[in-house]
């Protein structure tokens, strides 16, 4: 969770930082396996306890900020080990 709320996160420009916390503790979390979770942006807004709008309130009122978020979860997206069948819809899907 995290203490601070999405405008200040935002303003302060923390995206990048909060997304690098999260993806290490996915890569931490191996009751997934080997690899850990698949770190992604509903999880993201999961793991720090954002509103189900977030990215759309990012999106709107922050886009560099989620242009940020969406080039850190592409980039994990691409150097992960999920199949090429999932890669490809999550990328397409969520990442558009």
């Amino acid at each position: 969770m995290c203490t601070d709320d999405l405008d200040t996160i935002c303003q302060m420009k923390r995206l990048p930082e909060l997304a690098e916390k999260y993806i290490l503790a996915c890569r931490e979390d191996k009751d997934f396996g080997k690899q850990g979770r698949f770190p992604n942006i509903a999880g993201f807004c999961r793991f720090f306890g954002f509103p189900g709008d977030s990215l759309d309130k990012i999106k709107r009122e922050y886009p560099d900020s989620y242009s940020a978020l969406c080039l850190i979860f592409e980039d994990e997206a691409l150097n992960s080990d999920v199949s090429a069948s999932l890669l490809s819809a999550y990328l397409k899907k969520r990442l558009g």
